[in-house]
């Protein structure tokens, strides 16, 4: 008789989600980050912090895209190996003109500024690299690195 070897588990190293620019996503977008951190048993205490700036940057772009009732896709690539966990972010929301809100509008997303500055500051600081690129008329993208600690 043949013993059934036990299934080598398969961590998960490498993402790529696409979907529309809706915060219903965020759920599944924390358990798949949670996930690729659990499945190459990475300490809790990053996983979460990777989580929360992941989570942050997804936020605000959906808050970013409601205030300005603009829709679009994000998409998300996640990487991770045994120096570093990278998040590219991606979206392609329209550019908008402020011209072409109420004051209103304009006041409401002004001062949902400041809720974005607080976010940046959240990724900055749970992160250990942070890039961002604005290609005019095609798209937004966000790099968040954060690097493993080797336990010896």
């Amino acid at each position: 008789m043949r013993k059934n070897k036990p299934k080598k588990k398969r961590s998960l190293k490498h993402q790529t989600i696409t979907f529309p620019c809706h915060p219903k996503y965020l759920v599944t977008i924390r358990r798949i980050v949670s996930k690729m951190w659990r499945d190459n048993n990475l300490p809790l205490k990053e996983m979460r912090m990777v989580t929360l700036a992941v989570d942050e940057a997804v936020s605000s772009i959906t808050e970013h895209a409601k205030a300005v009732k603009q829709s679009g896709n994000i998409n998300i690539h996640l990487d991770i190996n045994d120096i570093r966990f990278k998040a590219v972010v991606q979206d392609n929301i329209p550019y908008f003109d402020l011209d072409k809100l109420s004051q209103i509008e304009r006041n409401t997303l002004l001062l949902k500024e400041k809720h974005y500055q607080i976010a940046l500051y959240l990724i900055t600081t749970l992160m250990d690299e942070v890039s961002y690129t604005y290609k005019k008329g095609f798209e937004n993208e966000l790099h968040l690195i954060k690097f493993i600690k080797v336990s010896h």
